[in-house]
Order: C-alpha cells, then structure tokens, then sequence
C-alpha cells in the first residue's frame, strides 16, 4: 500500500470513529506531511499479521492514536523514519487509551528529535495503559535533542506493564536509551 498526504492526518490508513481492523497487510512507502501512515481517532484500531515498515511522515512515522485504543498482534513497525517520527503515538485527550501488543516488534525506526518507538501522551486527568507481551523494541535511533525509545510525555496518569518482552538497543544521539517513564515492576515479569 502507498499513500501519499500533503496536509492532515493518515498518508495510508485514516479512520475517524468505530472501529478499524487491518488483517495481513503490509503498509510502506507512504508520506504525509503532519502525522502517521496509519491514523485513528476515537475509535478502535485491531492490527493483526501486519508490516507496517519504510513510511515517512513529519510527526509520527507508523500508527497515530487520538482517544483510541488499540491492539496489535504478531506485527511488525520498522524502518519508518520522521523528524518527530515516533513507531506508535497515543494521545489520550478527551478519554483513556488502551495499547497492547502481543508479538510485536518495533525496530529499526529513525527520527531526528523526540522519541523513535513508543510515545505515550495522556494528557491531565486522562490516562494511557500500555501493556506489552513477547514483544521487541529495539534498535531504533534519535539523532538529535530526545527521549528514550518508550517515552511518556504527559500530565496525565500511565501504566506500563511488560511480558516477555525486550526493550534494548535503542539510542538517542548515539548513547543507550531506552525508556522515560516508569514500567510497573509489580505486574511486568519475565523480561
């Protein structure tokens, strides 16, 4: 799939309201301008069997989540590049975000400022809960002033909670970094 947007949001994918489900597709070679291949807004995102890999956008290279939840399973987000071109944005604005992975790998994604994988914006007394499980998220870069490749950038309240998964690798400016945030040590395990 290639798609290309000048303005807005969505260079491949763009779903406002209910629910949007993506089977055994693979997503490269879009751009956009503002924000993300893949968009959804206040609704529900279900990504299974799914490469969402070599796609440029400005502000979020990969999936863009405003008040959705969102679940991906045994997909992949890589090689996606962006000045502020985060893997996967949720942003919890007017409700409170589910993300959950279940063998995912996110790596090999590039920006130039902010975070490269995961960034999570719940904003105030709004809520974001990230849960990952036999996942990777690693080898993905910021070049310049950023974040760790899991980076929660908000007011608001978060919750992330690890399974089997791997976060390692990832730099900002060429020195490790792999989180800024705080990942529940009580429910995470095995990682």
């Amino acid at each position: 799939s290639i798609g290309s947007v000048a303005s807005g949001f969505g260079g491949a994918v763009l779903q406002s309201g209910g629910a949007l489900t993506v089977n055994d597709m693979v997503i490269t070679g879009s751009t956009c301008v503002f924000t993300s291949s893949v968009a959804v807004g206040n609704g529900t995102l279900n990504l299974l069997r799914t490469s969402i890999s070599g796609n440029t956008c400005n502000n979020v290279s990969g999936i863009y989540l405003q008040d959705s939840n969102a679940v991906l399973l045994d997909s992949t987000l890589s090689n996606n590049t962006g000045s502020s071109g985060d893997a996967i944005r949720t942003d919890a604005s007017n409700g409170n975000n589910t993300l959950t992975l279940n063998n995912v790998t996110i790596s090999g994604n590039t920006t130039s400022t902010d975070n490269s994988a995961v960034r999570l914006q719940p904003q105030a007394g709004r809520s974001i809960s990230f849960t990952a499980t036999n996942s990777t998220i690693s080898g993905n870069s910021t070049s310049g002033p950023g974040k760790g490749a899991i980076w929660v950038n908000g007011v608001g309240t978060h919750t992330i909670v690890l399974h089997s998964t791997i976060v390692s690798g990832n730099t900002v400016n060429g020195v490790a970094n792999d989180f800024e945030g705080t990942v529940d040590a009580a429910q995470s395990e095995f990682n």
